[in-house]
């Protein structure tokens, strides 16, 4: 008895390339086995007619079948069963096209061929490195699919030959798209020669897959944790950056307060600003100008420490003199201008009042210290 055969019919006679790089892709991917690194695949001549053998192997089971290719012509549509007899033990039949010229004639033959040949599978593969087709042909190919059970899939034969990695097969192979699903399909086929893998051996293999399913989720949560810190890091840095931003921003916009040079929790007097005009600054010439307070104070103390034993007079001319000394360190204007009050005649008759008084307490001193 022959192998059960896999039939592929494409529509362009130039995707010779492509048909030698399909089979290459079916012959490397279809046995089972473990992740592979990339590897560069040999092609041969694709020969019309010709029977290619492929080995089928998943951890159910093993089987051995046969891919033969066959060019389509717009006249064949009337040659349907010419070209069913000339494959003995069809399984799975594959209608290939890449260009969307003539295309409605190959949908037309699609519909047709499936009427007429009863296959285990159906598939009809767009390669391309077009998303979509127009919008007319996507609605035929819909509608196509529903009416003959036919299978639709998109794939890039060219890119998945440049990179033919085996994805990890894990116990669900879900959401599988292009060449990927293909070889699932052939995969997931009944194949009528196919041999049971032993009990034993499925045991084992499903053990492995779980084992090496825990690895995989492990090193996934590694890496989700390591993207996690990586991203509170960042995060953190950015708070921290704009903080800063913003306690810069706020410093350039505050008043500067400035303190006493002597006493950094006193701050400098508003007269202390200005007087001699004084930069706030400057921070030796504020000492200096404080100095010289200073100084003036401790004149006021001895001033007032003595002040008893003198006349009004007296007291007048060095109050007098101690208020210049003060006003002219404050920039309080021209010390005559604002101590002359010799024409205010109100000051004046204070000024007589007082000297009278005092003079006739001295006049009395003499008879009191008799008595």
């Amino acid at each position: 008895m022959s192998l059960p055969k896999i039939l592929v019919i494409y529509k362009e006679k130039e995707c010779t390339r492509t048909l030698s790089q399909l089979l290459a892709l079916i012959q490397y991917m279809c046995p089972l086995g473990e992740i592979s690194e990339k590897q560069e695949l040999s092609i041969e001549d694709i020969k019309e007619g010709q029977e290619y053998d492929v080995h089928i192997s998943t951890k159910y089971y093993d089987a051995d079948a046969q891919i033969v290719f066959y060019h389509y012509h717009p006249d064949d549509i009337d040659d349907i069963d010419d070209i069913v007899s000339a494959v003995d033990n069809l399984n799975i039949v594959i209608h290939l096209f890449e260009q969307e010229e003539e295309l409605d004639d190959y949908l037309k033959f699609v519909l047709a061929f499936s009427k007429k040949v009863e296959a285990e599978m159906s598939l009809l593969v767009h390669n391309s490195e077009k998303d979509k087709l127009e919008d007319k042909y996507e609605k035929l190919i819909h509608t196509l699919c529903i009416d003959i059970f036919l299978e639709f899939m998109r794939t890039n034969i060219q890119q998945k030959f440049d990179n033919p990695i085996i994805e990890k097969q894990g116990m669900l192979s879900e959401g599988k798209v292009g060449m990927d699903r293909l070889i699932e399909a052939l995969q997931c086929n009944m194949w009528p020669n196919m041999v049971r893998k032993p009990m034993d051996d499925l045991k084992a293999q499903m053990m492995r897959e779980l084992q090496r399913e825990e690895e995989d989720e492990k090193i996934e949560e590694v890496k989700e944790e390591t993207m996690n810190e990586e991203k509170t890091l960042e995060e953190e840095k950015q708070e921290t950056s704009s903080a800063n931003e913003l306690k810069d921003e706020q410093n350039s916009n505050k008043t500067p307060v400035y303190s006493d040079p002597l006493n950094p929790l006193l701050p400098i007097p508003d007269y202390a600003k200005t007087c001699h005009e004084t930069n706030p600054n400057n921070f030796e010439e504020e000492e200096r100008n404080l100095d010289e307070l200073g100084s003036l104070m401790a004149q006021v103390k001895t001033l007032k420490e003595s002040v008893k034993g003198m006349t009004l007079e007296e007291r007048r001319e060095n109050a007098e003199n101690m208020i210049k000394k003060i006003a002219g360190f404050m920039n309080l204007g021209d010390d005559e201008d604002l101590f002359d009050s010799d024409d205010d005649p109100e000051y004046n008759k204070i000024i007589s009042a007082k000297i009278d008084e005092e003079e006739a307490k001295n006049k009395l001193k003499p008879s009191e210290e008799k008595e």
